[in-house]
């Protein structure tokens, strides 16, 4: 079910939160357990006993883990880990693996039957693993109760596509329903779930039109300016598909009385590619970093070794992203332009004005994503070459005025932030408001989007979110 569907705007969420309002407390989680594998189940419904015994199995697992001390623990957390990882590689890669096989040494896959990928099983990955690794750290006792271990791990607003909710971050939010269950966060909730809506709706879905013609259109017509435009427009797009994913995410999460951490903080005004995944899915690299890069060695050992550390991650963030070539190319780039800028690029730019450092990160992170975006390392690098022509149609950047006033909105959403007062408003847009009055008209402008975005929906369809294939 698709959060931008008529289905879950105009009947999963009145009816589910209409009962989820006027239950009592001590059963809260339990319908939104329920509720939560509702959701899953509508469009998946052939993995949701997979999935579930996964569950079952990671509970009791994390409790025998807890009850153990020494090298006994961590050869269990390993185990445990390992079932989890085995389970995501079999829906994940094995496809992969036997095409890769096969057109390596020229076989017959005629008779191989192709395996079906779960949705959002990576994401579910990850948040097991973290469950396990924090029980077996002792950062958090493990639940006592199998309902919340589960709620934890199928909450319907990050179940998909995130963000990434690290154990230790949401463990006492489950436990007490008490700590952010007010109407006023009801009602902010509501409110970034309809921006979130407008983004991916009228926004977003506008721009992947648009970014699949140019990329159609670029291949063998070597032209500058419409490689450069398309790579563009490719960010701009994954960045609003992605942040209006998250913002209904958090909305919906904070509905319920569940406040998650940030995804994204203006990554498009980074300073260096550094700073990007700083603030760019930041869910997913706070996980990097707690359960890859530091147990690697962080950057406590020599510089050769923090810079392979480095490599490491991004080369596991590649692998997660997707089971494909592009993917990986893509992810060791990225560890390899991080690298470079530690070594040398940072302090070649460390007295150039802001808007040059700007430039030149942008720059980058156009170009790597252009591998995210292709269906090929071959396609990408051939992308790429056409950046750098020497041709120019200027014909083919006609849009209409529709196209450019979508892009224009999206621009400002997000790069207005360079600012400093409209980052200032963009970080308090979903904090409390100060007058009874100011909540009446978030209340009337959330009312008026999702209006405006479910007509939308109804005229074109709704479209699926780029994320939902990792």
């Amino acid at each position: 079910m698709l959060f931008s569907s008529i289905t879950f705007i105009f009947f999963f969420v009145p009816v589910f939160f209409t009962f989820y309002f006027l239950l009592k407390p001590k059963w809260k989680n339990s319908f939104a357990l329920l509720g939560s594998i509702l959701f899953y189940a509508w469009g998946a419904p052939k993995f949701v006993f997979v999935l579930s015994v996964a569950v079952i199995c990671d509970f009791y697992l994390a409790r025998y883990i807890a009850s153990l001390e020494g090298k006994k623990r961590k050869r269990w957390l390993l185990v445990a880990i390992g079932i989890n990882l085995s389970i995501l590689a079999y829906f994940k890669y094995t496809n992969f693996l036997v095409e890769t096989v096969t057109n390596l040494f020229g076989l017959e896959s005629s008779s191989f039957v192709q395996v079906l990928l779960p949705i959002g099983i990576s994401f579910f990955t990850f948040h097991e693993i973290s469950y396990l690794t924090d029980v077996y750290r002792k950062t958090k006792a493990p639940f006592d109760n199998l309902i919340n271990y589960a709620l934890y791990i199928f909450l319907f607003p990050q179940l998909l596509v995130g963000p990434i909710i690290r154990f230790h971050e949401i463990a006492d939010q489950i436990e007490n329903r008490n700590f952010y269950e007010t109407s006023e966060n009801r009602l902010l909730g509501f409110f970034r779930f309809a921006i979130g809506l407008a983004k991916k709706v009228l926004l977003a879905d506008v721009l992947a039109i648009q970014v699949d013609k140019m990329f159609s259109l670029t291949h063998g017509i070597p032209d500058i300016t419409h490689a450069w435009l398309g790579a563009f427009l490719n960010v701009l797009h994954i960045y609003i598909d992605f942040s209006a994913y998250s913002d209904m995410a958090l909305g919906l999460a904070l509905m319920m009385g569940f406040r998650f951490p940030e995804n994204f903080n203006s990554p498009l005004i980074a300073e260096s590619v550094t700073e990007f995944w700083l603030r760019w899915h930041m869910s997913l690299n706070r996980w990097l970093r707690e359960y890859i890069y530091i147990p690697l060695g962080g950057n406590r050992g020599t510089e050769l070794q923090t810079c392979l550390n480095i490599l490491a991650v991004f080369f596991i963030s590649g692998i997660w992203h997707g089971a494909n070539w592009n993917f990986i190319v893509w992810g060791v780039c990225c560890g390899l332009v991080i690298v470079s800028e530690r070594i040398f690029l940072q302090k070649l730019l460390k007295n150039a004005p802001r808007v040059i450092r700007i430039v030149v990160a942008q720059g980058l992170i156009v170009m790597l994503l252009v591998l995210f975006k292709c269906h090929s390392v071959k396609e990408g690098f051939q992308y790429l070459v056409y950046m750098f022509s020497s041709t120019s149609h200027t014909s083919i950047l006609f849009f209409s005025v529709k196209t450019k006033l979508t892009i224009a909105v999206s621009i400002f959403i997000a790069m207005g932030s360079i600012h400093p007062r409209l980052e200032s408003l963009a970080n308090n847009l979903y904090t409390p408001f100060k007058s009874i009055r100011h909540y009446g008209l978030i209340l009337a402008f959330s009312i008026v989007l999702v209006a405006l975005s479910a007509s939308y929906i109804s005229i074109v369809g709704q479209h699926p979110f780029l994320y939902f294939k990792f």
